[in-house]
């Protein structure tokens, strides 16, 4: 069931999946005019112009004003989502994370593909490459298969396991360094004190995406209103 568009729109020069915020305002169900209430998200989300979101002045027709569109990052999207503390913010977020596995599924048969959609969700490819080039060079010193490398550590993470599988190398040391810091921390961490124990910056895309992406798979995600703590499963 097709809840609330998703599309490709080109923010900060990087073509990325994004949705139009007066739909999500209408998923959502809000009461409030929608022109008040994508302000006060934006604020409260603290979300950057021409990074998060970018704007779309429209033409008034027939002596109509003038409006403004929003087109927000599917990120950004999910953040408000969330902070709607709602059943129907719950279920708008679920349907977008759904959207963006069934992409992956999709994509894995295809590494073109794959090669595609990891340039369009992971900003941060200078530091993907940098961590490969640490496992590759690890890899190389070790002399193992993929399939057997144990407790290997890097500068920044331990590689408790290398998967045959679907995950790229750093999302393998990433879901790893994860799991391993919630192991340690049983209450649970909020997303930014979990990225600063990492060492990854707060406004992270890609680590952000990776927390969201796994949910329920390693960990779940509370949101208190004003931050998201994760708990290891």
């Amino acid at each position: 069931m097709k809840i609330i568009t998703i599309s490709q729109q080109n923010i900060n020069g990087t073509q990325t999946n994004a949705v139009n915020a007066r739909e999500l305002h209408k998923s959502l169900e809000i009461k409030k005019d929608f022109s008040d209430w994508v302000k006060a998200q934006i604020s409260r989300a603290g979300l950057v112009k021409e990074r998060d979101y970018i704007t779309v002045p429209q033409k008034g027709v027939g002596g109509k004003f003038d409006s403004i569109e929003y087109i927000l990052t599917l990120e950004s999207a999910k953040h408000i989502a969330m902070m709607s503390q709602s059943k129907k913010g719950k279920e708008v977020r679920d349907y977008f994370i759904e959207i963006e596995k069934q992409y992956m599924l999709q994509s894995r048969g295809n590494s073109n593909e794959l090669k595609a959609f990891v340039e369009i969700l992971a900003p941060s490819l200078e530091l993907m490459a940098q961590t490969q080039l640490q496992i590759l060079e690890l890899l190389k010193q070790q002399k193992p298969t993929v399939h057997n490398v144990t407790n290997v550590h890097t500068s920044k993470t331990t590689i408790t396991q290398m998967r045959d599988a679907t995950e790229t190398e750093a999302e393998v040391v990433f879901i790893d360094a994860v799991r391993d810091m919630l192991h340690k921390h049983p209450d649970g961490l909020n997303q930014s004190t979990l990225l600063n124990k990492l060492g990854r910056l707060r406004n992270d895309k890609t680590s952000r995406f990776r927390l969201q992406k796994y949910t329920d798979v390693y960990w779940s995600v509370s949101f208190d209103g004003s931050s998201y703590t994760y708990n290891l499963m």
